[in-house]
C-alpha cells in the first residue's frame, strides 16, 4: 500500500472515503494494532480534550494550562496592567508586583522632541510654505511665530466699537452702605439707598420717575459738555446755579483764571493812590487821593470790555488832605449823577460811585 500511488492519491481526495474511514474505529483500531514499520513511537493518536487538558489515545496528555502567552518567554518585558500616582511617585503594577517610580527621575529629551519637530517642519508635505506649523513664544508685549513674523499684543484692543466712552465698568465693590464701580476714568460711588427700581431716572428732576434723593460721588474727573475733563468738574459752555445760601463779608470770593478754573481769594480791597492827574485803574476797588495841585481823575468806561468796571461794580474815592487844590471827576463815556464831571473840594472828603447801565451814581 505505502507503494501504490494511485491509491495514495484516492485517500487523500476522497473526503467520503477519509470521513468513512475516521468514523469506523474498528478499522483504525485495527490499525494501530498491526505495527507495520516496526517503530512504536509514530502511530497515529486519537485526541480529546476535557476542562485544560489535551488526551492522546496512548493514554498520555497535556496541560494546556502551562502554554504562556508570552511568546518570547521573556517574563521581564510583559506591557504593565496599572499606573497611579502615589504621592511623588508613579506606582507601576503587572503580574510581577508594583513597582515605585520617583516622578523627580523621569525625565523627557526635549531636545531629541525638538529635533524631531524641526524635522517635520522642514518637510513641507503639501508643497504650500503659507500653511506651515508655527511655533508661538512671547516677549513683553509682543507674539512671536517661528517663521520671523511677530505681532504686537498692545495694539489688540477689546473696545470692539472704538468708543472708549461706552465701556463696560471693570470692578464692582460695596463698602459700607454703598456700591463703587471702577473703570478707567476712576471710582464711582452709589449709596445703596439711592438706587431707585427702575429703567432709568434722572436726578434732580421728577418728570414722571422717581427723584434720587441720596448722595452720589464719583472719585475721577466729570466732563459736562467735553468727553476729555481735565478737572473734578469740567463744564463746556454756561453754568448756572439758582439757589444759594447768603454770604458775609469774612467770606472768600470766587474769581476765574484765564484757563476759566474757579478760584477763590480772600474779600481784600485793592487800593491805588493818585498824587496828580491820571486814571483810575479797572480793577481798583479804593482811590486815595493826595492833590498836589489841581488835578483830574479819569474813571474807565461801564462795561464788559477790557480795563471797563461791570454793572454793579463800586467804586470808593478819598480825599486825603485839607481843602485846597480841587480833585476833578471825569467819567469815560459816562456820567456821575447825570453830570460830565464832578469834584472832591472838601478836606478828606469821600464819594463812593456805583456803575450802572445809565452811569455812575452817588450811593454814599
Amino acid at each position: 500500500m505505502a507503494t501504490d500511488s494511485v491509491f495514495t492519491t484516492t485517500l487523500a481526495t476522497d473526503s467520503t472515503f477519509i470521513n468513512t474511514l475516521s468514523q469506523d474505529t474498528t478499522f483504525i483500531n485495527n490499525l494501530q494494532a498491526n505495527e507495520v514499520d516496526g517503530d512504536t513511537t509514530n502511530e497515529i493518536q486519537f485526541l480529546s480534550t476535557s476542562n485544560d487538558t489535551l488526551y492522546l489515545s496512548d493514554g498520555n496528555s497535556v496541560y494546556l494550562g502551562a502554554i504562556s502567552s508570552d511568546n518570547d518567554q521573556d517574563s521581564t518585558n510583559e506591557l504593565n496592567t496599572a499606573f497611579a500616582v502615589v504621592n511623588d511617585s508613579l506606582a507601576i503594577t503587572d503580574a510581577g508586583g508594583t513597582r515605585l517610580v520617583a516622578l523627580s527621575e523621569i525625565q523627557v529629551d526635549t531636545t531629541s522632541l525638538s529635533a524631531r519637530i524641526d524635522s517635520v517642519l522642514a518637510q513641507d508635505d503639501d508643497r504650500d510654505s503659507t500653511n506651515e506649523i508655527q511655533f508661538l513664544s512671547t516677549s513683553n508685549d509682543t507674539l512671536y511665530l517661528s517663521d520671523g513674523n511677530s505681532v504686537y499684543l498692545g495694539a489688540i484692543s477689546s473696545d470692539n466699537d472704538q468708543d472708549s466712552t461706552n465701556e463696560l465698568n471693570t470692578v464692582f465693590e460695596i463698602l459700607n452702605d454703598s456700591l463703587f464701580i471702577t473703570d478707567a476714568g476712576g471710582t464711582l460711588g452709589v449709596p445703596l439707598d439711592s438706587i431707585v427700581n427702575e429703567p432709568w431716572y434722572t436726578v434732580g428732576t421728577t418728570e414722571g420717575h422717581t427723584t434720587n434723593t441720596g448722595d452720589m460721588f464719583y472719585m475721577g474727573n466729570i466732563g459736562v459738555g467735553t468727553v476729555a475733563p481735565d478737572t473734578k468738574l469740567h463744564v463746556e459752555g454756561k453754568a448756572k446755579i439758582t439757589s444759594m445760601d447768603a454770604g458775609s463779608t469774612s467770606d472768600e470770593v470766587v474769581v476765574v483764571d484765564t484757563d476759566g478754573v474757579l478760584k477763590k481769594v480772600a474779600q481784600t480791597h485793592k487800593i491805588q493812590t493818585l498824587t496828580s492827574t491820571g486814571s483810575v485803574d479797572a480793577d481798583t476797588d479804593v482811590l486815595l487821593v493826595t492833590p498836589g495841585a489841581n488835578m483830574t481823575v479819569t474813571i474807565p468806561a461801564i462795561g464788559t470790555g477790557t480795563g471797563q468796571f461791570p454793572e454793579g461794580y463800586e467804586l470808593k474815592i478819598k480825599r486825603t488832605s485839607a481843602a485846597g487844590n480841587t480833585i476833578t471827576l471825569s467819567p469815560t463815556s459816562s456820567t456821575i449823577d447825570g453830570q460830565a464831571t464832578r469834584t472832591l473840594n472838601i478836606g478828606y472828603q469821600s464819594m463812593t460811585l456805583v456803575a450802572t447801565s445809565s452811569g455812575w451814581f452817588i450811593i454814599d
